[in-house]
């Protein structure tokens, strides 16, 4: 079964370990600019930028502003950790993005046939499981998906100057959208704000 991939995925191994460039340059670049409520560590995954409370979490396409409380998931409400990772790389070809893409795709599409993800999809192509047979399978795809991430291809999402640089967000991975809508605004400017730094910075190295 083909699936379309609408989400970037996350990282490693020795093919792309190799071509990391100057994670240590980006740490420097970034960990001064994160708002409060952040912190940004330097690792072998590259520089990994968390927020300090857990955000609540939902199917993407079923976006609401409607909160829970407590850590129990309810109608479809998962809280979860804000992972963001930032890799620099030497400039990808066009060749090697869909070589990633399609490598990502084939190791996604056995856990979404093992959990039958077709079944759960609306007319819309939404999530929405009809009993708690279907939730209890979305629930352990989304875990599953969110485990399989160190074993995915990290594929550069911007590119600046000589370099590709990749962006990820855990929670966009696993095909989830942060709520309510001014966290999730948040994270967003976040995000763009450190591809601003990014670029403005390499851009030099052309």
């Amino acid at each position: 079964m083909k699936i379309k991939i609408v989400f970037l995925l996350t990282v490693l191994g020795n093919f792309l370990q190799a071509q990391t460039t100057d994670d240590t340059l980006v740490y420097k670049l970034v960990k001064d600019s994160l708002p409060s409520g952040y912190t940004a560590l330097l690792t072998k995954q590259g520089v990994v930028i968390s927020k300090t409370d857990s955000v609540f979490t939902v199917a993407n396409f079923n976006n609401t502003d409607e909160m829970v409380s407590g850590d129990v998931p309810q109608n479809g409400v998962v809280k979860m950790k804000y992972i963001l990772t930032i890799n620099a790389y030497a400039k990808w070809t066009d060749k090697q993005i869909k070589s990633a893409l399609k490598a990502n795709e084939q190791t996604l599409s056995k856990i979404y046939e093992k959990y039958k993800i077709a079944e759960i999809k609306d007319s819309m192509d939404v999530y929405f499981p009809k009993n708690e047979d279907e939730q209890a399978r979305l629930l352990l795809y989304y875990d599953d998906c969110e485990h399989l991430q160190p074993s995915l291809i990290k594929i550069p999402n911007f590119a600046s100057g000589k370099y590709s640089f990749a962006i990820v967000s855990a929670i966009a991975n696993s095909g989830r959208v942060i709520i309510p809508y001014k966290v999730s605004s948040e994270t967003s400017q976040l995000e763009n704000k450190l591809r601003d730094i990014l670029r403005r910075h390499f851009s030099k190295t052309m």
